[in-house]
């Protein structure tokens, strides 16, 4: 066996080869000095350093240089990006937990004061403004003395930072700008481009860091000169030429994959690419300069992303509606097994698929997505609740809303932002449980259950929910950030709810949201309106019992596809065939009429059993009915003291007699007693069957 001297570079470590790996920052001297000063000084003269700039800036890669610092002064770094992280308290202490390494139910505060000096660095800061108050009244204020905090984001801190004395002795804020003309110089000999090539890219950046970096990868790549066209849109240019030089088709595919979806992990890269093992190709994303990490996966500078989309839909469309397939598949499936805040992160990255689509594209705001997040409301919040109505509605809506404070408070979902006030609410009834009171209280629902009635009334066990009322303090109805939140948490109460039957939805503004609800196949029910304080409530409603909802739910999903979609196109659109939701009465009469019609088939295939969820997966819809009619029937066989009933019904309608009377002199009953026992057999075969109809 070779020996090796203490000193031999076998000894070396791999964080030493990583800290070799690693492309050193380039300028931000300043910014450098004044963070390893409070990491030295004893008493630092902050406590919150805020870093803000514009997106491509530097502002990641200068936290990425401050955890290295950290690391050198025997400081704790820990790293938070807000574009994984819920934008409420919950969800901001579950990922802190789980970047310490601590159980979910443990307190990070205890563990942080073990800790001789604690660095929290809180990246995309400006999306974490739903929890500005939080952070800065309750969050911060139970950290240890010796902590320190780094944010970084594109906007600057809001005003009660800045306006609070005690904070104003605290703070330290920093406006990141481009590289100077030497940094950029530097950046680019340390990225080893040509100094002959300079001059022509430090005149197109402006010293702009992502794009010197783009630059950069692309020379590396190509080993090629870069020949800038005078009017080309470079980040485009760069963008292209860097695909192009891609090491395989799959390395190709995974860049587009990436820029598909909100974030990537290796599991969703499976999904796209089909492939079993991505190690490697995964590994390669993340050396890419635009490509950024977070917790719950990578993900592309917002530009780099909106590029390489734009450019695989229209080289590749049938390759981008596959990976769109793929990628959705798995995020229904891990909705289906998700609660809480995973199942929330899953459908804002489901809705993130949608977002080119030109119908629902202006009712999304998916940058503004996280300004906001839900909560139960609190007893603290029906002041805000009434105030909030009271501005947009009137006094019959007020009144309302006051009894359903009352008499309701687990309907009301708000919406918490930077302010202590809420930023909007909406009430969730669930209309199987109204009562008298109920009915009595709020004349609207009365209009709600006549239509559902008309259409398909509710049957024991169904579930129906109506969003009886939704508005943001600012934008009242109209389509915002916080909107979005809230009609998203009431999908989230619908979306798993067991023998979910009605959907039903209210707005003053049903010519605004038409198309909206139109490209969700939320029918517009003008009949279900309702007037209240001179205001018209239009109504939108789905009864699911006919259509599951995975099948709606990939019927919408198909949508996100089809980049030329109109409210036209939508309008032409054939409804899915849909089962039958019959009333009890409807069944029995429907149960009778296929027993006398069993051996006439153009007569059973009028009735309307073929169209119930009994012979929903039957290819030969006229044979399954005849089969489950029979099998219900032997069901009597099985016990003793029911088999009387089946022979009734066998010998009436299976074995077709042609009168009741031959029936039962083929029995040997007289007429009256075969008549009791056919009727009990046939009452005994429909609430077999209804029961089949209700669990299905």
């Amino acid at each position: 066996m070779t020996e090796y001297s203490e000193g031999s570079p076998a000894k070396a470590t791999l964080e030493q080869r990583l800290k070799s790996a690693r492309r050193p920052i380039v300028g931000r001297e300043s910014e450098k000095e004044l963070f390893a000063q409070a990491l030295e000084a004893l008493d630092p003269p902050f406590v919150v350093l805020h870093i803000y700039g514009p997106g491509g800036v530097g502002k990641t890669t200068l936290l990425h240089e401050f955890m290295r610092l950290s690391a050198e002064h025997k400081a704790s770094p820990i790293y938070l990006d807000a574009r994984h992280i819920d934008p409420s308290p919950q969800g901001f202490m579950m990922v802190l937990c789980l970047s310490l390494g601590l159980a979910l139910d443990s307190s990070p505060f205890d563990y942080l004061k073990t800790l001789k000096k604690p660095v929290l660095l809180l990246d995309t800061f400006e999306l974490f403004s739903p929890l500005d108050t939080w952070l800065r009244e309750s969050f911060i204020p139970q950290l240890p003395e010796t902590a320190l905090l780094v944010f970084a984001g594109r906007t600057p801190l809001s005003t009660a930072w800045r306006s609070d004395e005690a904070w104003q002795q605290l703070l330290r804020t920093i406006s990141l700008r481009n590289l100077l003309p030497e940094e950029s110089h530097s950046l680019l000999i340390k990225r080893g481009v040509p100094e002959n090539q300079h001059a022509g890219l430090l005149e197109f950046s402006h010293g702009h860091p992502l794009a010197l970096s783009l630059v950069a990868d692309v020379i590396n790549q190509t080993k090629k000169p870069f020949q800038l066209n005078e009017a080309a849109d470079i980040v485009q240019l760069l963008l292209k030429r860097f695909i192009e030089e891609a090491p395989s088709s799959l390395h190709r595919q995974a860049l587009e994959a990436c820029s598909q979806v909100s974030s990537l992990n290796e599991a969703q890269l499976r999904e796209a690419l089909n492939q079993e093992d991505v190690f490697d190709i995964f590994a390669w994303l993340r050396t890419l300069s635009f490509i950024d990490q977070g917790p719950f996966g990578l993900f592309p500078h917002d530009l780099a992303r909106e590029l390489i989309d734009a450019d695989f839909r229209w080289r590749d469309p049938e390759g981008y509606n596959e990976i769109h397939r793929r990628v959705r598949e798995y995020y229904f499936r891990q909705m289906d097994a998700q609660t809480g805040l995973e199942k929330l992160r899953s459908f804002f990255d489901l809705n993130f698929l949608h977002r080119h689509n030109p119908v629902v594209k202006p009712f999304w705001k998916f940058s503004e997505i996280g300004s906001a997040y839900i909560d139960l409301a609190k007893s603290s919040d029906f002041a805000d609740i009434l105030a909030i109505t009271e501005k947009y509605e009137g006094q019959a809506t007020v009144e309302i809303v006051r009894f359903y404070l009352q008499k309701r408070p687990e309907a009301f979902r708000v919406a918490r932002g930077a302010n202590p006030e809420i930023e909007g609410f909406y009430i969730s009834l669930k209309l199987q449980d109204l009562d008298e009171d109920d009915l009595n209280a709020d004349p609207a629902l009365a209009v709600i259950l006549k239509f559902m009635t008309n259409k398909a009334a509710l049957r024991p066990n169904d579930n129906a929910l109506m969003l009886r009322l939704f508005i943001d303090k600012q934008e009242y109805q109209l389509a915002s950030a916080v909107t979005n939140q809230l009609t998203s948490a009431f999908v989230l109460e619908w979306w798993s709810l067991a023998n979910l039957s009605w959907v039903v939805l209210c707005t003053t503004k049903a010519d605004y949201w038409y198309p909206f609800f139109l490209y969700y196949d939320m029918e517009r029910s003008k009949e279900a309106d309702f007037k209240m304080d001179g205001k018209t409530f239009g109504v939108f409603a789905r009864d699911f019992r006919p259509s599951p909802v995975s099948d709606y739910v990939r019927r919408i999903g198909e949508r996100e596809l089809v980049s030329d979609l109109t409210v036209q196109g939508l309008e032409r659109e054939p409804a899915p065939q849909q089962l039958f939701v019959l009333s009890h009465p409807d069944f029995s009469e429907a149960v009778k009429q296929a027993l006398r019609d069993y051996h006439q088939a153009n007569a059973l295939a009028k009735n309307p059993l073929l169209r119930s969820s009994l012979v929903k997966d039957a290819e030969d819809k006229l044979q399954g009915l005849q089969v489950v009619l029979k099998d219900a029937a032997f069901k009597l066989k099985d016990k003793t003291k029911d088999e009387k009933f089946y022979r009734a019904l066998n010998a009436t309608f299976f074995e077709s007699a042609l009168t009741q009377e031959l029936a039962a002199e083929r029995l040997g009953l007289p007429f009256g007693t075969y008549r009791y026992q056919l009727n009990v057999g046939i009452e005994r075969l429909t609430d077999y069957l209804w029961q089949l109809e209700l669990r299905s």
